[in-house]
């Protein structure tokens, strides 16, 4: 896509407009040089790196050091999700790693059984017997239960730990 200056600096989205009176075909990008390109106003912004750990959240075109580019609006990029950290887990997986973690189907039943709250254990039993979307998700409220946890002598980091040891099994 090609910018016209329009005035010092000042860069508009180039639509096939005529310049000084000529219309130009709209494939010059193509067929002319970019020092041709500029010998009538028209640029091809440079597209500069994103710094790590920014998103882009505006742009607009100018003149950097004699260079025609893109100028950022850069924010903070949200933290990672726990899911990018811990993609999701097929079942075969994230049975596996229970078992061997030491932690039986049963003795998973059992701790579920042993929480308080009515809905949580129906909501669990049917999560664990039916994951949403096929998978096991790491952020699923379940996995990071406290009560949960504490009866199957789990940390939050202990269920990171297997969730990576669950994504290393050879399949």
């Amino acid at each position: 896509m090609l910018y016209l200056e329009t005035s010092p600096n000042t860069f508009s989205e180039w639509t096939g407009q005529p310049i000084s009176g000529v219309l130009h075909p709209r494939n010059i990008e193509q067929l002319w040089s970019a020092a041709d390109l500029a010998k009538v106003g028209l640029y091809a912004p440079s597209t500069p790196a994103v710094p790590e750990g920014k998103i882009v959240t505006g742009q607009t075109v100018q003149r950097v050091n004699g260079a025609v580019t893109w100028v950022y609006t850069l924010d903070d990029a949200p933290p990672p999700s726990t899911d990018d950290l811990h993609p999701p887990l097929d079942p075969w997986r994230f049975w596996a790693v229970v078992e061997l973690s030491g932690i039986t189907e049963a003795g998973l039943y059992a701790a579920i059984d042993a929480q308080p709250e009515a809905s949580f254990r129906a909501i669990a039993r049917a999560k664990l017997r039916n994951p949403p979307g096929g998978k096991y998700y790491r952020s699923d409220a379940l996995f990071a239960d406290a009560g949960l946890l504490t009866a199957l002598n789990l940390t939050a980091a202990t269920v990171d730990t297997l969730w990576s040891q669950a994504h290393a099994l050879p399949a």
